[in-house]
């Protein structure tokens, strides 16, 4: 029985006055009238009789009258007050228990998992439980089940993972296994550090009316974390050589100022130790003095912190591969008719490092089909109008199978279309000497121009353009750069996996002077890179991201695999690209499974955002994830229900009975012969 003021139920000490009163004999004698009374001799009245009780069908109607008024006041509520609790019949239980990293903090998920078998040990032989382990995802670790111990044997198993938190899938996954429930009580534990950082307004979840939530938190207490937020790798070539510097910011969220030691690993071996002296709430970057990278061989480091409790986010690991060459074909005209128009092409490539580009130059007449095969990148500098049907089919079929191509009409072009498959069309050169044109119109938004879009990274506008070939773009091409006058300077044409620029101008200093200007190197780097289709090989990834990897032609009809830092490989498929679902932090190894290849390393990290160990208001939490507001744990539910008369019929019944008592004591006390005990009689 549960009661909503149990106070009154000490009321129940009065059942002993009708006791006492039955004990307690009186007598109220009779008053004679005598003459005188000195030859009488005086002699106590006392009773040889012992005392007992007698008439105890009246004592017990007078202990029911005084034991059911004291319970109708206590106010006894109904059992679905009760039925919510685990252990009562026909009641269901969902336990979260959150497994992020910030859990491993001192003895948290300790704590918790006892949280949960204490929990576990109340279920009754009727109740079923679910137990759900949780951090970005959700997962049940069984069906519902009403054996304790087979619950409590799902958690053996269990340990603190890589992710961070997140609330919202665990509450959508209990309140999906409560709905599917047919008990009339139902229960949510959640067992948590509580992170500020796992609520999201934009995914709230909310339990429905009729699902009771207890918030177990096991995150109290004082708490203070290093943290590595950032880090940076620059790579610079030293004459033959490749050195390496890399930096870190050290963050720290703490009461009290703390020394910590931060260390640079590369392949197994510490190479440097620096002192970091944090304040509370401070930051520091940390920046390593350069390490020479190895010739051809993939690079392994670790940046780490030492100094507090909560180790995942200490470290911050990265690879960095061999710089693989990106090989480009550049075509001229004959050498006779005009020299080294691709002279400035060929110095600003050669000063491209990640990748470095190897460059293979071809005039029109000893121009192959077989030299489009080996080429990432292809650019015909103002000689595309004579090359043969035969080099023209093969140009088209090379960006249809994926390359890209560069056109760059100039002095030599005469006017005609440029490849007419590819919907591309360059006109009479425009003259006027006395009036330069300049760029104006820049998309941006395109891979090209995209690194020059903010403040101080590049001008196009000093470039002056003397002459220039005005282009025609179909309704498929895409106009990318203007001249100030409107007319398009470059145009981008996607055809099948390839694509292809053209450019309205030359890339010499025979019609302007974009070559002379500082942003011509990074922007035709850019420009090349983007016709390739290249991607730089990550340094780092994070927990729950997806690595990608690309497979050559001769990679393609292979199995492959993924060996995580602990556990079994994973089995990969894929026709021209492996997709690598990383849920580990360390290094992951992918390879080939029945034959030598290629090897990758993917370094992998967690999400420094779970290290802020700020708290969530737990009140502020039930509001938003109950339906019932902030009086939803075990203990509360009995205050909400003060405010639910129909949890509270059953108090009236008592008191009713109460009265019906005391209407038979009366009647019982006035029919009985010469009164009852505790009543005034005549002697």
């Amino acid at each position: 029985m549960s009661f909503l003021t149990p106070a009154f139920l000490l009321g129940l000490v009065a059942i002993g006055i009708p006791v006492v009163l039955h004990l307690r004999r009186r007598h109220t004698q009779k008053v004679i009238a005598f003459p005188s009374l000195m030859f009488i001799e005086r002699i106590p009245d006392r009773s040889l009789r012992r005392r007992r009780l007698r008439d105890l069908l009246l004592l017990a109607a007078r202990c029911a009258v005084i034991a059911l008024i004291a319970v109708a006041f206590a106010r006894p509520l109904t059992s679905s007050v009760v039925q919510a609790i685990p252990g009562d019949p026909d009641s269901e239980l969902v336990i979260l228990v959150d497994r992020s990293y910030s859990m491993a903090y001192g003895d948290r998920f300790a704590r918790a998992i006892a949280a949960v078998r204490e929990r576990l040990a109340t279920l009754g032989r009727n109740d079923l439980a679910s137990v759900v382990a949780f951090d970005e995802t959700a997962e049940a670790l069984g069906s519902p089940s009403a054996d304790a111990g087979l619950l409590g044997r799902q958690l053996d198993d269990l340990g603190v993972g890589d992710r961070a938190t997140r609330y919202a899938p665990a509450l959508r996954l209990a309140r999906s296994i409560l709905l599917d429930s047919e008990r009339p009580a139902r229960r949510v534990v959640m067992v948590s550090d509580f992170q500020r950082a796992g609520m999201s307004s934009d995914d709230a979840v909310r339990l429905p009316a009729g699902i009771e939530l207890e918030l177990v938190d096991v995150g109290d207490g004082p708490s203070a974390n290093l943290a590595l937020t950032e880090a940076w790798l620059d790579r610079q070539q030293d004459q033959s050589r490749e050195r390496l510097r890399a930096s870190t910011r050290v963050a720290y969220r703490g009461d009290l100022p703390i020394v910590a030691t931060a260390e640079l690993e590369v392949n197994g071996r510490v190479i440097e130790t620096k002192t970091v002296d944090l304040e509370p709430d401070g930051a520091q970057t940390v920046r390593f003095e350069p390490v020479t990278l190895e010739s051809g061989l993939l690079t392994r480091g670790v940046m780490r912190v030492r100094g507090d409790q909560l180790l995942p986010d200490n470290e911050r690991r990265f690879t960095v591969s061999p710089a693989d060459d990106l090989p480009v074909l550049i075509v001229d005209g004959p050498r006779g008719r005009r020299a080294r128009s691709s002279l400035y092409l060929e110095r600003a490539l050669a000063t491209s490092r990640r990748p470095p580009v190897r460059l293979t130059e071809r005039t029109t007449a000893d121009l192959r089909a077989a030299d489009f095969s080996a080429a990432a990148a292809v650019i015909l500098n103002d000689s595309v109008h004579l090359l043969g049907p035969e080099l023209r089919e093969r140009a088209v079929s090379y960006v249809r199978e994926g390359g890209g191509l560069l056109l760059v009409l100039g002095v030599e072009h005469d006017g005609r279309a440029v490849i007419e498959p590819l919907g591309l069309r360059g006109t009479e050169a425009v003259n006027d000497q006395r009036v330069a044109r300049h760029l104006a119109l820049l998309d941006y938004g395109h891979p090209v121009f995209e690194p020059f879009a903010g403040a101080r990274s590049g001008d196009f506008s000093g470039a002056e353009f003397f002459r220039y070939r005005p282009l025609s773009a179909g309704s498929e091409s895409r106009v990318v750069a203007r001249f100030d006058n409107g007319d398009p300077a470059l145009v981008e044409r996607d055809l099948g996996k390839g694509r292809v620029l053209l450019w309205g101008s030359t890339l010499d200093v025979q019609w302007g002077d974009l070559v002379l200007q500082p942003v011509f190197v990074p922007w035709i780097d850019r420009a090349i890179r983007h016709l390739a289709g290249y991607q730089p090989p990550s340094d780092s990834y994070a927990v729950g991201q997806v690595a990608e990897l690309a497979l050559s032609e001769s990679e393609r009809g292979v199995e492959w695999v993924a060996q995580p830092p602990a556990g079994d490989r994973l089995a990969l498929a894929g026709e021209g690209r492996l997709l690598v679902p990383l849920d580990q932090a360390g290094f992951w190894e992918v390879r080939p499974v029945e034959r030598e290849g290629r090897r990758t390393v993917l370094a992998v990290n967690v999400d420094t955002a779970e290290g802020d160990l700020a708290r969530v208001d737990l009140e502020e939490a039930r509001l938003q994830w109950t339906a019932g507001g902030p009086s939803e744990t075990a203990t509360e539910s009995a205050e909400r229900s003060a405010a639910d008369p129909g949890r509270q019929k059953l108090w009236w019944l008592v008191l009713l009975t109460g009265l019906l008592a005391l209407a038979a004591e009366s009647l019982l006390s006035n029919r009985r012969p010469g009164g009852a005990p505790g009543r005034a009689t005549e002697v």
